[in-house]
């Protein structure tokens, strides 16, 4: 893996090493969000490893499309997607085969356009997973206390979601070959492609178009609902509470002051 990490960083596409569990194989990775390592960490870090994982976002203006077809009850969500977007536009894709018989689409897109992880196309998880779902926490002594309300919470599973970051620094990531169950499918003329913004904006709103799972509604959400209210009653304690006295009394002490601060 080090001698392919090593070229992938030559053709400024950041890497770090992961275990066999999918996370990152060093203690600590912040550092490489902001620049890409150097020859003598590569032969330190992925000494061992299980894969390699490209880093999204930052400087290199990657962004990584994940397509988790694992969980398409459907079993043509991918191809009817893929219907919608334009054949030019799905010509400037890298495209590689993951482990699960997904896909993942690799591309460059102006620093504007830079985001954070986003959840594009999701359903909504059935009663067999769930059940399914409980029966293996409960199975195990560490979680089966937990087993009921995490069966639960697993309301939604994602279909297809991005890997990406800041404009300034890489936040997400996604393994690729020759991480063991993933290979190249297509390989663009040059390498990995820049697309432009309005391309990116079409790509993840036609993507967005096959969401099955409806935000939650505001009182499902936690908010309280304050139409019963005389006097709201945040506005009350604001109004009518002294948050420094109560922090004095549980032993608290002020060290310094800056304002009212």
């Amino acid at each position: 893996f080090r001698k392919v990490a090593k070229q992938y960083i030559e053709n400024d596409l950041w890497v770090i090493p992961v275990n066999i569990s999918k996370r990152p194989a060093l203690k600590d990775w912040t550092q490489f969000q902001t620049r890409p390592m150097n020859s003598g960490e590569i032969d330190r870090y992925f000494r061992n490893c299980h894969g390699i994982a490209l880093l999204c976002g930052g400087p290199t203006k990657i962004e990584l499309l994940d397509w988790d077809l694992k969980y398409d009850l459907s079993g043509d969500f991918y191809e009817r997607v893929c219907k919608d977007i334009p054949f030019e536009l799905k010509k400037k894709m890298f495209v590689q085969g993951t482990k699960n018989s997904g896909f993942h689409w690799i591309y460059k897109i102006p620093s504007s356009s830079a985001h954070p992880n986003q959840k594009l196309a999701n359903r909504y998880t059935t009663p067999h997973e769930r059940h399914k779902v409980y029966i293996e926490k409960y199975k195990d002594p560490k979680t089966r206390d937990k087993a009921l309300k995490t069966a639960s919470n697993d309301t939604s599973r994602v279909l297809a979601e991005t890997r990406g970051g800041t404009s300034d620094r890489c936040k997400g990531y996604g393994l690729i070959s020759p991480t063991e169950g993933y290979k190249v499918v297509y390989k663009p003329k040059g390498g990995i492609q820049e697309i432009t913004i309005e391309e990116h904006d079409f790509l993840l709103s036609t993507i967005r178009g096959f969401n099955e799972v409806l935000e939650l509604d505001d009182q499902r959400k936690g908010r309280y609902d304050d139409t019963n209210w005389d006097i709201d009653p945040f506005e009350d304690y604001n109004e009518r509470g002294d948050a420094l006295e109560l922090l004095y009394e549980c032993g608290w002490e002020e060290v310094g002051s800056f304002g009212n601060n």
